[in-house]
């Protein structure tokens, strides 16, 4: 079977070579396939095989006339001084690719190392012709090539076959090498006829006067195929060497030629000119090897070639990319089309008949280029077909999540679009989370958590039908069209239920509980949509977020406050940002009364800011926002700085302060250290921290409290009654206290039960020895309730709004009742508690 390559030569590995990311030509974009490089400058070993070949070319075709000059200027043997200064030159070259075979490794060492025997075993040889019966041609004797000069010849062809290369032969490849083959021929063919009156004789008559011209023939043959296969695939001085080793014997041929068909100016020309370009050339092809070696940074050898393998040099500046090796290989064929085409019109100007040999030649390279352009067309058909199904498959690829087999995010907008687009009336949107899937991960495995995302599939496939599709971790979104919202919710809500039955991965028993947001767009008469394909994800996930917000394994329907909600959220976020760099916090202080004297007990400080549409929001508002936004280290720093500043100063006050935290100020890991440096000179007795009591029986939140309480700091529940029961935690805690909800005094007038409920919490409260205030206190007749029921701390617009420092101590007028605006009640305080 005939390769398949796509390309004429490709290169096995060709792309592990090729720099990953080669610069952009300035002149525009890069093309597919084309290593961009900027243009390259006049090479020197250009200039110098453009000298040489000019200046050997011309001493051969004036040998005739220059031969006579030099015996009148003495020289007895002209044709000695052709053949010594050929050889001399040759050894000279085998001597530089002796050394580029020794810094060269594999078969590379061994390439060169053949071609570099071989010219000193020919120059060893041509030399040795002086001394026998040199011929008129001066190269050879007049029996023909030496036999040391078939050696080196011979020598010199199996080098440059040794040398390493990575092509691939395929069918156009060895068509190129036939048409190449063809060219040689013709020209060889060629070359025993005489311009002028007829043929001295036909390639065959050479042959069979010398037998040694076969050999040479042969040879030069096998030198063209080695042109074409280097031409494919080069590195610097490879071609030039095998320009060389196919010139010389080319010489040697032409030299045979005048010898045995009564030597004529032609081929006495022929075989000086080549006899004196080709030494040169492999000096030359030395030169530009030694050249390139000491141009590469360390080891010239790639570590491919010193494997042994196959070989390149950086291909930054030495294009080896497919395009241009295929570029090369049109060059071949078009140039073996003419070299052949001209052989057979030359033959015919010079003889009266067509040589049939010619002739059949010519014919041969014209079928093989047809057949060249039929197999090009072909592949060129299958490349476009392979083209084509490539792209159809990265296009479902690209469009298809790999793990489920679901459409992904680019599936479903495309999907949401041609709905849109194709009249349908109504389309829903069903936004897919599966509740606590990190747990499932990290419990179970993510092998497990993958095959569970499976399951989820096909069951949301089997609710929702086949638009549904993953967006990513375990999100997913299903559409439905035409169907009413009733129908819609009745459909999400039929999946939630039915994904709380547990199935089985591996023998073991998980349950994927959903939660689903639901929106819903409609298409007017003339086919506008109400909202684009994003906006309607974006509304499902919304309402995804609500349901999750309302305790999971839930179902919830888009609206519009939702996206209020959002876009307040992102005001307030922005805002943040700027009141952090430009600490535009501020702290305002209530007092904590006496309820039996009105004597202020003590100060609580208020952290308030004012968002840009100029509310002010208490840390509870906003901290949740921070707390996303990794703001919330930089606001509590804040706040405590400007909460702790007047009893950090010269002048501290008397009265203890309050500083309330939240949750997220317990959790971001480094209050203490914050409290530390801030609020480290103020005495403990001084200072107490108030704590939400949901955040006090978080377990998140218990390391901080545990730190706080080792180092001294008294700390407050407040909002005490509206979670879960944490008076047993109290114990633990250093001199403890608890500050009431505001929603059990309000009541108080009204409610016999939260009468009931502060009582007891009173009762408890003493009996661990809990310190108890009361919040929200804002009518007198609160007060007194309150004192009945044995409370004696109290906090509440009755005793004055939080206000800045200044204000609050003008107020306060150092504790005197007076000053609060205030007075307490004339009735006794009891002891007992009332029912």
């Amino acid at each position: 079977m005939p390769p398949t390559d796509l390309l004429p030569f490709a290169p096995r590995g060709a792309e592990s070579d090729r720099a990953p990311d080669a610069p952009s030509s300035s002149d525009g974009p890069t093309r597919p396939g084309l290593v961009s490089r900027p243009p390259r400058p006049v090479r020197p070993g250009v200039v110098a095989l453009t000298v040489v070949g000019l200046l050997t070319a011309a001493a051969g075709a004036l040998w005739p006339e220059v031969a006579p000059v030099l015996r009148s200027l003495g020289i007895a043997h002209p044709t000695d001084l052709v053949r010594g200064l050929g050889s001399l030159v040759l050894l000279g070259g085998a001597a530089a690719l002796s050394v580029e075979a020794v810094h060269s490794g594999g078969r590379r060492r061994i390439g060169l190392g053949l071609v570099a025997a071989g010219a000193g075993v020919l120059a060893a040889g041509t030399l040795a012709v002086q001394t026998s019966h040199p011929s008129a041609a001066a190269i050879i004797t007049t029996t023909g090539p030496t036999t040391l000069q078939a050696v080196g010849i011979a020598a010199m062809v199996a080098g440059v076959i040794a040398l390493p290369s990575n092509l691939d032969w395929s069918w156009i490849a060895i068509i190129d090498v036939g048409l190449a083959t063809t060219a040689a021929l013709s020209a060889l063919w060629l070359a025993p006829v005489r311009g002028g009156s007829g043929p001295e004789g036909g390639l065959l008559d050479v042959a069979r006067r010398e037998p040694t011209a076969i050999v040479l023939v042969a040879l030069m043959v096998v030198g063209v195929a080695l042109v074409v296969r280097v031409v494919q695939d080069r590195r610097p001085g490879d071609l030039t060497l095998a320009a060389a080793v196919l010139i010389l014997p080319s010489a040697l041929y032409t030299a045979v030629v005048g010898q045995n068909l009564a030597l004529t100016a032609p081929s006495l020309r022929s075989a000086v000119m080549w006899w004196l370009v080709g030494p040169p050339i492999l000096v030359l092809a030395g030169w530009q090897m030694s050249r390139a070696r000491r141009a590469a940074p360390g080891d010239a050898r790639p570590r491919s070639e010193a494997a042994g393998g196959a070989s390149r040099e950086d291909v930054g500046a030495e294009m080896t990319d497919d395009e241009l090796r295929a570029r090369r290989a049109e060059w071949v064929f078009v140039i073996a089309m003419l070299l052949t085409l001209a052989s057979v019109a030359t033959q015919r100007l010079f003889l009266d008949t067509l040589d049939p040999v010619l002739l059949l030649l010519g014919l041969v390279a014209v079928i093989a280029s047809a057949g060249r352009l039929a197999l090009l067309q072909r592949e060129q058909t299958d490349l476009q077909q392979q083209l084509g199904s490539i792209a159809e498959e990265l296009r479902v690829r690209a469009r298809t999540d790999e793990l489920t087999g679901l459409g992904n995010r680019l599936a479903l907008v495309e999907e949401v679009d041609r709905v849109l687009l194709s009249g349908a009336r109504d389309v829903h949107a069903f936004y897919i989370d599966i509740d606590d899937f990190k747990t499932v991960n990290d419990a179970l495995g993510h092998e497990v958590g993958d095959q569970l995302l499976v399951r989820t599939a096909e069951h949301l496939t089997a609710a929702f039908g086949p638009r549904t599709f993953r967006l990513g971790g375990d999100e997913f979104v299903a559409l439905a069209v035409d169907a009413t919202c009733a129908d819609a919710a009745e459909r999400a809500r039929r999946a939630v239920a039915d994904a709380t039955e547990p199935v089985d991965i591996g023998g073991v028993a998980v349950t994927a509980r959903l939660s689903i947001g639901v929106s819903h767009a409609t298409v007017d008469v003339d086919g506008t949509p109400s909202d684009s394909p994003e906006e309607l994800v974006r509304m499902a996930d919304l309402a995804l977020n609500r349901a999750k917000e309302l305790g999971r394994c839930r179902v919830a329907s888009y609206d519009t406050w939702l996206q209020e909600r959002v876009d307040r959220r992102l005001m307030v976020q922005r805002g943040l940002y700027r009141a952090v760099e430009l600490d535009e916090f501020e702290v305002s202080y209530r007092p904590e009364v006496d309820l039996s004297t009105g004597e202020v007990l003590g100060a609580e400080a208020v952290l308030r800011w004012e968002t840009p549409d100029h509310h002010l929001l208490h840390p509870a508002e906003y901290l949740g926002i921070a707390s996303d936004s990794g703001l919330v280290p930089a606001i509590s720093r804040s706040g405590l700085r400007r909460a702790t500043a007047p009893w950090t100063s010269a002048d501290p006050p008397t009265v203890p302060l309050s500083i309330n935290l939240t949750r997220p100020e317990l959790l971001h890991g480094g209050l203490l250290d914050d409290l530390e440096e801030i609020a480290g000179s103020i005495p403990r007795s001084a200072l107490r921290l108030q704590i939400p009591e949901a955040a006090f029986m978080d377990p998140a939140a218990q390391p901080t409290i545990d730190n706080l309480s080792r180092v001294g700091y008294r700390i407050c529940v407040r909002d005490f009654g509206t979670a879960s029961s944490s008076v047993r935690r109290l114990n633990g805690l250093p001199d403890p206290a608890i500050r009431i909800d505001r929603s059990f005094v309000s009541g108080l007038a009204q409610r016999r039960s939260d009468r009931a409920v502060l009582s007891t919490i009173v009762e408890v409260g003493a009996a661990l020895g809990v310190q108890i205030t009361a919040d929200g206190v804002t009518q007198p007749g609160q007060v007194v309730i309150l004192r009945e029921l044995g409370v004696t701390r109290g906090q509440g617009w009755l005793f004055g709004r939080p206000v800045p420092w200044p204000d609050f101590l003008r107020r306060t007028d150092g504790g005197s009742p007076s000053a609060l605006g205030w007075r307490p009640p004339t009735a006794p305080m009891t002891t007992g508690v009332v029912t």
